[in-house]
């Protein structure tokens, strides 16, 4: 089930707010650390900012595994499909 708009649309703003880009400029596949300079710091602050816009949990686990956008997006999507009585 793809992700509504909507979601990824917020998704996508949150992580260009905390890595100071616009949000049209955001390569799917462009790593967090590698491409867009993100720090340690920079992607606690993004995990901890996607669990409370999406009321989930990431556990750290996984959290570091997510490396471009398009893991985020495809995380959040599996998830969706995993409880979809939760609204993400």
């Amino acid at each position: 089930m793809p992700l509504p708009t909507d979601v990824g649309q917020k998704i996508t703003s949150i992580v260009a707010a905390r890595l100071k880009r616009h949000p049209g400029t955001l390569d799917r596949q462009a790593r967090f650390r590698e491409d867009l300079g993100a720090d340690s710091l920079d992607l606690l602050e993004l995990v901890f900012t996607l669990e409370e816009a999406l009321g989930t949990s990431i556990p750290d686990a996984e959290a570091a595994g997510l490396r471009p956008l398009a893991d985020v997006l495809g995380y959040v999507e599996r998830r969706r499909v995993v409880s979809p009585a939760r609204s993400i």
